[in-house]
């Protein structure tokens, strides 16, 4: 590049109102043309409430700061330290890119097959959307943490640094994941995919629509045909829908506080995971709630009444599918029975009418016996006492039991009956006295 073309002239107008001509390099034209980006972010606030591109500004004005301050004929001192060159990770593990700078760096990146997917600036990270799920990055030395790879994951990683001073070297790092690993795949009611990788770089894809109904036993057919040429001797070569969820029970007669039960969940398909859900809640194990090995059976102990409306969700790489839902039969109470007087009074006069009544929660239906004052009056309910006398003041006792939890409950109440007294008359066959 000559000197005309690395500058730049520029017109403007000084006090006087005289034309003045400058003449400007064109690396502090673009010096300029960064501090006014970086200034407009930092105008919004903290660098931390910046957006993606405000960031990308301040990357782009410290890397244009660094070569400013270069000086040819300086010494390159910057070296990116790689500790392995090459990862070897099994799909599903993490991979750590683990690099040091030979001196102190001010911003970097790395990138993956031509794009960047992390860059820093200082304490600054920046990660790519599709990577801040499962992407580390450690600002202070530059390495990268990459959880839960996979074979889509293999590949040349390269990282740049932006030294203080000098050239920005830049470094590669390769991973490789081994062995054989399943990608997600969507919801089957429309469309399935199935994508299966081996170590020799084959992949297997199937699409499928309108995956319902009685079509699928003949799609999972066909999926397991496809699946059967052996692609990869590591690999299960058959794979199957999951179908046919049902929930069972060891026992069908509980009672309250006392039992336990264990509910198994069964399911048709390839490799089946088990989920379990009380009232759409996930259930997890502790308290009264314990889980299999496999999470196929749960085991409640100490059962409530309140317990119920079990599902079971059965799934696979392939579909998921969850079990109606299923409601064990408690057998609970009584409860502490409730009682109340018509009319409702605790004095009530001799020669009226008083009815009692008792009721409990309980299942099946209590029992009910009534007692005055301890002994037995009358089984069932209402009591009804008719010309009531003073005989009839005392303790009313309504007792329940469950003949099928074998348990008992009671409550009392107090009833007061006033009496009247009568006169005695003379016999006014023989005498009769008017008095006025």
């Amino acid at each position: 590049m000559t000197k005309e073309e690395a500058q730049l002239h520029t017109v403007t107008t000084d006090a006087g109102g005289n034309t003045v001509t400058a003449v400007l390099p064109l690396t502090k034209l673009k010096e300029q043309q960064h501090r006014k980006q970086a200034a407009q972010c930092h105008h919004k606030g903290a660098v931390s409430e910046c957006g993606d591109e405000d960031l990308f500004c301040l990357l782009n004005l410290a890397q244009s700061d660094l070569k400013t301050l270069h000086r040819p004929g300086e010494s390159q001192q910057l070296t990116i330290i790689v500790e392995h060159s090459q990862i070897n990770v099994a799909a599903g593990g993490d991979a750590l890119f683990s690099v040091r700078p030979s001196s102190s760096v001010s911003s970097g990146s790395w990138s993956f097959k031509g794009k960047t997917i992390a860059q820093w600036v200082s304490q600054t990270e920046i990660l790519d959307n599709e990577y801040r799920s499962r992407a580390e990055l450690f600002t202070s030395n530059g390495s990268l943490l990459l959880k839960s790879v996979n074979v889509l994951d293999s590949g040349e990683y390269r990282v740049n640094m932006v030294p203080n001073s000098g050239s920005q070297p830049s470094a590669t790092v390769t991973l490789r994941v081994t062995g054989c690993s399943h990608l997600s795949v969507p919801d089957v009611s429309s469309v399935f995919k199935a994508i299966k990788y081996c170590p020799t770089g084959h992949y297997l894809l199937m699409d499928v629509t309108n995956l319902i109904g009685s079509v699928t036993a003949r799609l999972t057919l066909n999926f397991v045909s496809l699946l059967g040429m052996k692609e990869c001797n590591r690999v299960q070569t058959t794979a199957e829908l999951v179908s046919n969820v049902t929930v069972t029970s060891n026992a069908t007669m509980l009672i309250e506080y006392s039992d336990t039960v264990s509910l198994t969940c069964f399911a048709t398909g390839t490799d089946v995971s088990y989920l379990w859900l009380e009232e759409n809640s996930t259930i997890t194990p502790g308290g009264r709630f314990e889980l299999s090995a496999d999470h196929s059976t749960l085991t409640v102990s100490g059962v409530l009444r309140t317990d119920g409306r079990f599902t079971c969700r059965a799934s696979n790489l392939i579909n998921e599918i969850t079990s109606p839902p299923f409601n064990p039969d408690f057998y609970y109470g009584p409860d502490r029975p409730f009682l109340i007087a018509q009319p409702d009074s605790s004095l009530h006069i001799a020669g009226s009418t008083v009815t009692l009544k008792c009721f409990t929660q309980s299942h099946p239906v209590a029992d009910l016996y009534w007692q005055l004052n301890g002994v037995h009056r009358q089984s069932g309910q209402p009591l009804i006492l008719d010309d009531i006398s003073v005989s009839d003041t005392g303790n009313y006792t309504c007792k329940a039991y469950n003949r099928l939890t074998g348990r008992y409950n009671a409550s009392t109440m107090q009833i007061n009956v006033l009496g009247c007294s009568h006169l005695s008359v003379p016999d006014v066959s023989s005498v009769f006295k008017a008095i006025k």
